[in-house]
């Protein structure tokens, strides 16, 4: 078990009770503490990346979370207002406002399962008294037909903050790439000198044959890169198709396909994987990414699966676009 801050005021307390080598997927407990109050069901086993991650989204629309029409309201109109009413929506605001309202203020997805059926949270600070309130519903035993209750806590400017960041320090969990991409809105992203990309694009014209060649591959993970053509067909081992994967357990090192029609395409390329002996494909989530080496008529991606830290050579391909004919 370990814990930052004061449980008296605000802290946070984790145990972790599985972690893999890399420590891209660490499991654990979680919950926070106000009051003297544990806040959350501890003895749910949950991702603690998870909860780094929506911390860090949290933390980041801090300068967003104060409402000085509710500075010094009582809770219960506070939190009718950010929260609603027994989890429902207030019906007086638009779904543009529920939304920001759920962004900045909601602390329901940092307590992921912890949180989830038993307890409602927001964050809000009131710069006339120069504090944060936390305002949280216990729901208790839902199911036992137990009443709710409404319960702040005003913590020192910035605590909730400071303790938070703490949290992020020592339970070290790779930020993965996936994050820099979300925050990028999928656009290419620079990680230790590189630049990555989340997918690559590229306009060929009619009848353009792509040849695929597969330099190099992870056997750890079936390794894979998907193509889309948009509406325009490819056609690929006698099939037509608007959607193709290569897979490197299935196709041979060197293979290729066409697109059909003259108007041409816009191909988009990515990360795909799966696990030995299963069909389900992954992709771009976790540590996926590629490099890009633009070349005469052509492109190397080196491209990382999902698992472990990114690792760019999972699979490099070499794929070259050469002009075709129709028949």
């Amino acid at each position: 078990m370990a814990l930052v801050g004061d449980r008296s005021s605000f802290a946070i307390e984790w145990e972790e009770t599985a972690v893999d080598e890399s420590r891209r997927w660490v499991r654990g407990h979680f919950c926070f503490w106000a009051n003297g109050e544990r806040i959350g069901q501890y003895e749910e086993e949950l991702s603690l990346g998870d909860r780094a991650y929506w911390l860090r989204k949290f933390l980041s629309r801090a300068h967003e979370r104060q409402l000085p029409a509710l500075d010094g309201q009582p809770m219960e109109e506070v939190f009718a207002y950010i929260h609603g009413l027994e989890g429902a929506p207030n019906p007086q605001r638009d779904w543009i406002l529920d939304s920001h309202l759920r962004n900045v203020f909601y602390l329901d997805a940092v307590g992921g399962d912890a949180f989830l059926d038993h307890i409602d949270a927001i964050l809000v600070n009131d710069e006339s008294a120069g504090v944060q309130r936390l305002i949280w519903r216990d729901r208790g035993d839902w199911c036992d037909g137990a009443e709710s209750r409404l319960s702040e806590a005003h913590l020192s400017d910035h605590t909730f903050d400071e303790v938070a960041r703490q949290f992020l320090a020592a339970c070290v969990v790779p930020i993965q790439l996936w994050e820099l991409f979300e925050e990028s809105r999928w656009a290419p992203i620079t990680f230790r000198g590189q630049m990555v990309y989340h997918k690559y694009k590229r306009q060929v014209r009619g009848w353009t044959v792509v040849k695929v060649r597969r330099l190099r591959h992870n056997p750890a993970h079936v390794q894979g890169i998907r193509v889309k053509s948009g509406r325009v067909e490819m056609e690929f081992d006698g099939q037509r198709t608007r959607d193709l994967i290569i897979w490197a357990d299935s196709q041979p090192e060197e293979c290729s396909f066409r697109v059909i029609g003259q108007q041409g395409a816009m191909l988009t390329i990515w990360n795909q994987y799966r696990t030995p002996g299963e069909s389900k494909p992954e992709g771009g989530w976790g540590n996926a990414g590629m490099l890009v080496e633009e070349q005469h008529e052509g492109v190397t991606l080196s491209r990382c699966d999902a698992m472990g830290p990114p690792d760019f050579q999972d699979l490099v391909v070499q794929i070259e676009f050469a002009r075709g004919t129709a028949g």
